[in-house]
């Protein structure tokens, strides 16, 4: 779900592969921005059924303050109301605590005293993202090289058929289970998410 896989849609002999959800956030919208030079990058996007292969850019830079606005602009623009999470790998999650913006907002957590370091930006507030602000957000399991700005509430898992697990032939000592399930990915709304693409992983 968090990768570049393309959908297929299966045969007799091979399992059907549920596109990524970046897969959906197409160039057809327009919500992407690209790191560096684009090249030949594309995501075709949902077409004929499923969604193409994401073909990654010739060149990379590193994530900063200046093309995460952009992208939250974009966004906007193209018609998301409520982008309220960045995702990111956790190098470029360190990048996004770099961010200056304009102000800094500290919270008090307790009265004892010790002393505490903070390092990291949890939440940005953007022109176009409420007071709530957008939670940045580390993903291990996504693709590293890519910042997706999501709106939770305009993505789900739909189950086809719900995990279920029974058990295989023993052998020896060993117990063995298999565990099965039909998921996808809803984009209800693709123009509602974007990405930064591109991006410096170390």
């Amino acid at each position: 779900m968090m990768g570049k896989q393309a959908s297929t849609a299966g045969s007799a002999s091979a399992a059907a592969k549920l596109g990524a959800l970046q897969g959906y956030m197409s160039a057809g919208i327009g919500n992407i921005v690209y790191s560096g030079a684009k090249g030949s990058a594309t995501t075709p996007g949902w077409s004929g059924g499923n969604t193409g292969a994401i073909v990654n850019p010739s060149a990379t830079a590193a994530l900063d303050e200046t093309k995460f606005k952009s992208l939250v602009k974009l966004c906007y623009d193209n018609g998301a109301e409520n982008a309220d999470v960045f995702m990111v790998g956790s190098f470029n999650r360190q990048k996004a605590s770099q961010f200056q913006g304009i102000a800094d907002l500290y919270r008090e957590t307790n009265t004892r005293p010790t002393a505490s370091i903070l390092g990291t930006a949890s939440v940005y507030i953007s022109d176009f993202s409420g007071p709530a602000g957008i939670k940045i957000v580390s993903n291990r399991f996504q693709s590293s090289d890519v910042g997706m700005l999501i709106d939770m509430d305009m993505v789900q898992v739909g189950f086809l058929r719900p995990y279920t697990s029974y058990e295989l032939a023993k052998t020896g000592d060993s117990t063995a289970r298999s565990l099965v399930a039909e998921f996808s990915i809803l984009p209800i709304s693709p123009e509602s998410h974007g990405k930064i693409v591109g991006l410096t992983v170390a």
